[in-house]
């Protein structure tokens, strides 16, 4: 079973403030790689239905 996890416009336009953050004080390598770390772990987390559930 799988968690729904919507992308909100305020958690979107954070991401991008994050992005062009660190591509700006660190380059644009590392910018992607937390971009994509970020994403990653939002999937991770929606597919541990598991942990939310109460017993």
């Amino acid at each position: 079973m799988e968690l729904n996890v919507y992308w909100t416009y305020f958690s979107k336009t954070q991401l991008q403030n994050i992005f062009l953050y660190h591509k700006e004080k660190v380059g644009i390598r590392v910018a992607k790689k937390l971009i994509l770390g970020i994403t990653q772990e939002v999937l991770i987390l929606q597919n541990q239905l598991a942990v939310f559930q109460k017993e």
